[in-house]
This record gives structure tokens, C-alpha cells and sequence, in this order.
């Protein structure tokens, strides 16, 4: 308790099932605590939310991504989607580097060593629905890592220079170099 002076610490022991030697992974989120335990299932909470068990490998690093209404698991480079309907996680994309929110939490950008994709979380009428998954580019030099510039442009470097990318893709994508 930060309140009192000294600070006072307190030990709460979890349940079983939560045991810290159970959990593969976990993220908490406002109020809500996820976790992936090392059977395969998935809680939110105490909550049991998977009924197909995903299987665990040891020494394999997992990851939780948790976006507005898109719950992501990362298996060392590949990047699990989970499927409220079956109850299940589903391989989204692989070999995934990093998956990032837009500013305004509409989008998601993923991206691999040579491509940059882009997911819309919310309608964006008329162009894209919510859920719609959308290629953005290839290249052939490998992409180091890729940012938000804002909502509408990303800025990403590839082999030793620096580029911007426009992801409205209507025309043709508008890529600028900036700097070497």
C-alpha cells in the first residue's frame, strides 16, 4: 500500500491455476489479467477462454499482443489471432517482426524482414472494413523496423536508408526515401 508511510508490502498468493510456474505468458490490461498457462489454454482473468488447446513448446518464447477486440499470441515468429467464435487461437501471419497500433487505434501494421502489412481494426469508409488485411509492400532489402508517423503514413528503414510510406494503396503505394 502506497498510501501509508512507510510503503507496506503485502503477499497474495494466486490460485492453482494462476501458479507462476504454470504461466507461459501474461499481459495485463486496465483491470483484466490474460494469460496463457503452460496446458495450452488461454484465460482472461480466471476465466478459461479456449476450448482447442494450443500446443506448447518448451523453450519457445510467447508473447501477448492485446488490441481493441484482437487478442494476438507470438510463438517465437509466428503471429496467432484469436478466434473468439471457435475458441481458439489461429495462425494470422508469419515470420512476424512487430505488430504496432496506429495513433488514432483504427489500424495495426505487422511486418516481416521484407514486407509491411496493415490491419483495420474499425471501418474506414469507403476503402476498408474492420477485419480487412491489406499488403502494403515487398522489398528486397530487409526492413529493420517500421513506426506510426501518424495515422496515414509509416516511416521504416531498409538496408541503410530511411522511408516513409503512404498506406492508402488506391492508385499506387507513394514511398519517399529521406534519408540515407
Amino acid at each position: 500500500k502506497l498510501d501509508k508511510f512507510p510503503p507496506v508490502l503485502t503477499e497474495k498468493t494466486l490460485p492453482q491455476e494462476m501458479a507462476l510456474e504454470n504461466i507461459v505468458t501474461s499481459k495485463k490490461i486496465n483491470n483484466d489479467l490474460y494469460h496463457l498457462d503452460n496446458s495450452g489454454h488461454f484465460f482472461k482473468n480466471r476465466e478459461k477462454l479456449t476450448e482447442k488447446v494450443l500446443p506448447i513448446k518448451p523453450e519457445t518464447e510467447y508473447s501477448l499482443d492485446i488490441f481493441p477486440g484482437h487478442i494476438f499470441l507470438r510463438e517465437n515468429k509466428v503471429l496467432y489471432l484469436f478466434n473468439p467464435e471457435s475458441k481458439s487461437f489461429e495462425k494470422f501471419f508469419e515470420p512476424i517482426n512487430s505488430i504496432k497500433i496506429s495513433p488514432d487505434s483504427k489500424k495495426l501494421i505487422y511486418f516481416s524482414d521484407f514486407e509491411i502489412w496493415v490491419l483495420f481494426l474499425k471501418d474506414e469508409p469507403p476503402l476498408h472494413r474492420a477485419g480487412e488485411r491489406v499488403f502494403l509492400i515487398r522489398l528486397s532489402e530487409k526492413i529493420g523496423n517500421c513506426f506510426w508517423l501518424n495515422s496515414n503514413y509509416l516511416i521504416f528503414n531498409a538496408a541503410n536508408k530511411i522511408k516513409i510510406a503512404e498506406i492508402d494503396k488506391r492508385d499506387r503505394i507513394n514511398l519517399v526515401e529521406i534519408a540515407e
